[in-house]
């Protein structure tokens, strides 16, 4: 019991510290601006002859509490600059507001920034203007964790869905290159992804690292940013965005399977004013792949401007264009005698002339208005389009026909698929006091949603004619046999939905936070398929799912909290009888603790979850291609998330989450019980840099990286079979660079002791084991030069 304790009061000191607070003190907040009047960052307030002392952030905001009262001389400094002393009375009970304006420009303290050679925070403190929550995370009553860019270069990662690692309970359903499916909590989360707060779209191309500022993973039911999605959680990708400071930085990078990558980003101000500014970057990525005849190419385009016509109103106008190619594939290998991994490393299901190409393209466009009505009050419009399409002709394994006399059977297939969406949306907020000791911060928000897809699909599945022998395999296929089928006619489906949002997040006496909020959604289905009625093709739900939530501030450096949250999601398909299927409905049962350590230099958050989905959709066990609505899941669990710095040199990334999600109500028994397909109940993740920081090889470290992904469940869950499960894996990392104000150098290698394992896989009774084979031992090789600095060395 002791040990206990002495972990809790180390990892949580928070909640003794906030435990011994009184009403006998004062304390100080207040707002530091350079002299054009925009937030100033990494200015130094010392309270003297206290020790008391702070930085402040990115709003350009401090504070400080439990101020005896009394007389202070409070000093304003940037580094070795003091730019002046104030004297101020600090009385009982009382807050002291201080608004500062330095004599420096915003562009003048950049480049003192850029001399102090400042490291990267790795904490983030609030979430990002396109989640809507303009509060601090310590007091939002949910697991928000964010991904900053700089923890993904150190780690050498070049696309979103490598950046999981750095997060709990979320796991890569399936994806390579191109598009990509995830699992949070133990729930699908296909559609749940944003980009700057647009979401609705199935992404065709996934984000490159390069054109990424953060990315942040909200876990469970998400009300405040989208009424219709998976309970599990999303995700929201934020690209670079425009900037008055002068960036020109060109990265190349080098890696195994001749990988060969070049990047840019370029940023500033247009005009002397400021009030123009850009950011843009663009990119290009080519490999090979680990098997033999497989390549990969991503292009994308980043460009963003931003207006200011005056110091409370912005202006911001984005276009990302982003166009992947695929060739070749190793999905769905099969087993050999029962026993994965029995086949060449480099085997390759097609060969030249045969493997055909999956193309996908994202168009999007974004316009953003802001306004500052006042220091209390802000709107925000925001409108979108993204489109694309995705598909060609690929050669497959066949899963559901056996190995037979070393004769793999391949599928050959056609998809083509356009996906859209047609996001508007505005909110409203601010704040306001009822009473001294009660702030309430509202959020009030409409949004109308239009999105969809519709496509055309073809395939030759359980056909024995495009067989290849194992041993010694002949690629060539005749080019007419690959596309000798029938291609289905048109079917897909769309959504018109508009949803208004409600939420009041209530501080009292600065230590209990009350969150009421709610959501009301009228949402329209309309599916196009041949084999709905006319008069069943369209549907209509009204639905309202409420948010309560209470956090409990144990100072400004830890916080409990516990909520409650629903979640809405119309289906599609049908039952034996035609007739609609109730959409997805269920709820999130959360609590959770956060804490910051250093400064707000290391955070670590504890959250446990109980998580119901209900209306899933079964197969019929009587009639092929018809569904049941009769399923229940539930997924019970808990994660832990540590980032930042342990020491000035020393920075951990470390997560671990368990998640229990099975089937607990169903008409076919054998289905109770069952976990999810593809779901790791146990996964985990360390990633650890030291830098050196003195002497002559300061500006070095050194990286180490472990992946844990524990078994999954590999066969679907109306098989009765319950003991099918892939493989876990245990995988290592390395890598050392060298960085300094002018070129960054890094060294990254992957599965350094090269061991095989699956990154998706199935058992089918009829075909036995498929598998996908993740990467063998690799490298990654960058350089990138700070043009900005090196034309001022000269």
């Amino acid at each position: 019991m002791r040990t206990f304790i002495y972990i809790f009061l180390v990892l949580f000191p928070g909640f003794v510290i906030g435990n011994n607070q009184n009403n006998d003190y004062g304390s100080i907040r207040g707002f530091v601006s350079t002299s054009d009047g925009y937030p100033a960052v990494y200015v130094s307030v010392l309270i003297k002859n206290t020790g008391k002392g702070i930085i402040t952030g990115d709003n350009g905001n401090f504070e400080f509490k439990k101020i005896k009262p009394g007389t202070y001389m409070v000093r304003f400094s940037m580094l070795e600059h003091t730019y002046f002393d104030t004297t101020i009375e600090v009385t009982q009970n009382e807050t002291i507001f201080l608004k500062i304006q330095l004599r420096s420009t915003v562009a003048e303290l950049k480049k003192v920034i850029v001399a102090a050679n400042f490291s990267p925070n790795y904490v983030a403190t609030k979430p990002s203007e396109s989640l809507r929550l303009d509060v601090p995370l310590i007091e939002v009553p949910q697991n928000i964790t964010v991904i900053p860019h700089q923890l993904l270069s150190d780690q050498g990662l070049v696309s979103m869905s490598e950046a999981i690692r750095n997060v709990s309970g979320v796991t890569k359903f399936y994806g390579v290159m191109n598009d990509y499916s995830l699992i949070i909590r133990g729930f699908w989360a296909s559609v749940n992804v944003f980009r700057n707060g647009v979401g609705g779209y199935w992404w065709n191309q996934q984000e490159d690292a390069a054109m990424l500022e953060k990315i942040e993973f909200v876990k469970g039911p998400a009300g405040f940013m989208f009424s219709m999605a998976e309970p599990g959680g999303i995700v929201n990708n934020v690209t670079k965005q425009p900037t008055r400071d002068r960036i020109a930085t060109v990265e190349e990078g080098f890696g195994s399977f001749n990988l060969l990558r070049l990047s840019t980003d370029l940023g500033g101000a247009l005009s002397k004013s400021g009030k123009l500014c850009y950011r843009f970057n663009a990119g290009v990525h080519k490999q090979d792949r680990a098997f033999q005849f497989g390549k990969a190419a991503r292009y994308f385009i980043c460009a963003a401007l931003r207006y200011e016509p005056n110091k409370k109103t912005a202006i911001t106008a984005e276009f990302n264009y982003m166009y992947g190619k695929t060739s070749g594939n190793n999905d769905g290998l099969p087993a050999l005698n029962g026993k994965m991994f029995q086949l060449p490393g480099n085997f390759a299901i097609a060969g030249p002339g045969s493997t055909g190409a999956i193309i996908a393209i994202d168009n999007y466009y974004r316009l953003k208005f802001k306004h500052e009505f006042n220091d209390n009050w802000n709107l925000n419009v925001q409108v979108a389009s993204v489109h694309g399409p995705w598909g060609g002709y690929s050669l497959n394994s066949d899963g559901s026909i056996p190995v037979s006399n070393d004769t793999l059977y391949r599928v050959s297939s056609y998809d083509h698929y356009i996906n859209y969406s047609n996001p508007s949306e505005a909110f409203m907020d601010g704040k306001f006091h009822t009473g001294r000791k009660i702030e309430h911060k509202v959020l009030l928000g409409v949004d109308y949603y239009y999105y969809g897809s519709k496509g055309r699909h073809g395939d030759t599945w359980g056909e024995k004619r495009l067989g290849i022998y194992i041993p010694s395999p002949d690629y060539y296929v005749p080019p007419d046999s690959l596309r000798n089928f029938v291609i289905g006619s048109l079917f897909g489906g769309s959504v018109k939905r508009i949803g208004l949002y409600m939420q009041d997040h209530i501080k009292i006496a600065g230590k209990l936070v009350v969150t009421l909020a709610g959501r009301l959604t009228h949402a329209t289905t309309d599916q196009q398929n041949d084999w709905t009625p006319d008069d069943q093709k369209k549907t209509t739900d009204n639905v309202f799912t409420p948010r309560a939530g209470l956090t409990w501030l144990f100072g400004d450096n830890a916080s409990v909290y516990a909520l409650y949250d629903q979640c809405f999601l119309p289906q599609t398909g049908r039952n034996y009888d035609n007739k609609l299927f109730k959409p997805v409905t269920g709820f999130n049962i959360e609590t959770g603790l956060k804490s910051y350590f250093f400064n707000k230099k290391l955070n670590i958050n504890l959250s446990v979850f109980n998580i119901v989905r209900n209306n899933g959709l079964t197969p019929d066990p009587l009639h092929i291609n018809y569904w049941i609505e009769t399923g229940q899941a539930i997924s019970k669990g808990f994660e832990i998330d540590m980032m930042g710095y342990i020491t000035p040199a020393l920075i951990v990334s470390a997560n671990y989450g368990y998640s229990d999600a099975t089937i607990t109500k169903d008409t076919d028994p054998n289905i109770v019980g069952g976990t999810i397909i593809g779901m790791a109940p146990h996964r985990g993740n360390l990633w650890l840099n030291y830098k050196l920081l003195h002497r002559k090889l300061k500006g070095m470290s050194f990286g180490m990286g472990y992946q844990y992904g524990g078994k999954r469940r590999a066969n679907n869950i109306w098989d009765p079979d319950k003991t099918k499960f892939l493989p876990g894996y245990n995988l290592l990392d390395a890598a050392v660079s060298y960085r300094n104000e002018h070129f960054n150098i890094s060294f990254n290698i992957y599965n350094i002791i090269n061991i095989n394992y699956a990154t998706t896989g199935f058992f089918d009774q009829s075909g036995g084991w498929r598998y996908t084979p993740g990467e063998p031992i690799n490298f990654r090789l960058s350089f990138s030069v700070n043009l900005i600095h090196q034309k001022k060395e000269k």
